[in-house]
């Protein structure tokens, strides 16, 4: 609960920032969640990113493989993950799938037409359906309940957008059960059209002693942070410069 609080506490900092100071916001708040981070069982999330990995690599021993997936670009270094190292690569601050966690459209859509089909992005999903829809189940029940204890926090450990954390944790178990069942093929590695963001993860678990891993921990919340950040709205330079211009009003 502690790595909950703190990360709440971050949100609220980085989202009250202007455009000039996010670097400087940013680094701040991925040092507050891994120093955080020893404070909060986050079990359940290695839990479901092991599962991914597991199948990931499992999709790179099988063939033929689509030579645009994330599987094929990062092969060769899949098929070097053991049992330890994949559970070594899976003890992230963040969540390693995505199931349109920041699409804001589309989740209003499923709720609001649960019966209806919409296109996704199965060229990305590895998955086949009898593990993808478990998978899904999982994320999204772990979704659920981190947004119900603190949905500024699954902000930042899922990337999850704040609209589509509201959609989520209004909805109830049943209609999770169906949306994993019926929306399966939505669900992806997150970051799936960036190998190289996982050829670094990959490449951690591979190295010895824990400074590449924290330093993955960094680059991931990071990156994480930056998918949120488009979402927050920031004065114009014109205002930023009005505030900085205008002379303060005369005493009376």
């Amino acid at each position: 609960m502690r790595f909950l609080h703190r990360i709440n506490f971050v949100y609220h900092r980085r989202c009250s920032v202007i455009r000039m100071t996010i670097r400087t916001e940013l680094r701040q708040s991925v040092g507050a969640a891994l120093a955080a981070g020893s404070g909060f069982s986050s079990s359940s999330i290695h839990e479901v990113n092991e599962r991914c990995l597991e199948l990931l690599v499992h999709a790179a021993r099988c063939e033929p493989i689509r030579p645009v997936s994330l599987v094929f670009a990062i092969r060769e270094l899949l098929l070097q993950m053991t049992p330890e190292l994949r559970k070594r690569a899976a003890a992230r601050a963040f969540l390693l799938v995505d199931f349109e966690f920041g699409n804001v459209d589309w989740w209003k859509a499923v709720r609001q037409f649960p019966e209806k089909q919409f296109r996704g992005t199965a060229w990305r999903n590895p998955f086949p359906r009898r593990s993808a829809i478990p998978l899904t189940r999982a994320a999204l029940m772990l979704a659920w309940q981190l947004i119900r204890t603190d949905a500024k926090a699954a902000g930042v450990a899922l990337g999850i957008a704040d609209e589509v954390a509201d959609i989520i944790g209004s909805l109830q178990l049943t209609e999770l059960d169906r949306i994993a069942d019926r929306r399966h093929r939505h669900l992806e590695p997150r970051w799936a059209d960036r190998p190289a963001v996982w050829r670094l993860m990959l490449s951690a678990a591979l190295s010895p002693g824990p400074t590449a891993m924290k330093r993955i921990n960094a680059y991931g919340l990071q990156l994480l942070a930056g998918d949120i950040l488009p979402a927050i709205k920031y004065p114009r330079p014109s205002e930023i410069h009005r505030i900085h211009t205008v002379p303060p009003s005369p005493k009376t």
